[in-house]
């Protein structure tokens, strides 16, 4: 199994952002619907908050700093699925 890393990630309005993978090939992923779901990433409907992105170690990541409680984080592999979410169901 291939590891997904990110070189870069850009955030975007409305929950959206733009991510760079590892072998240079780009995607727009929309986050709302995980943000929806509340709990630790309600922090993250916050713009500002949101716009704080960084990636994480070795490119596997996404991390966002809640100055409340810790890192939250959402892996390379989860966000590459949500990015080509018709290509792997249609597979």
């Amino acid at each position: 199994m291939m590891l997904r890393t990110i070189q870069s990630a850009e955030p975007l309005p409305a929950s959206h952002i733009r991510l760079v993978w590892g072998d240079g090939a780009q995607s727009v992923v929309d986050l709302a619907p995980v943000l929806a779901q509340g709990g630790v990433f309600a922090f993250l409907t916050d713009p500002a908050a949101f716009n704080t992105v960084a990636v994480g170690a070795r490119g596997r990541s996404l991390v966002w700093q809640d100055p409340e409680s810790d890192e939250i984080d959402l892996c390379a592999d989860a966000l590459w699925r949500l990015a080509h979410q018709g290509e792997v169901d249609a597979a």
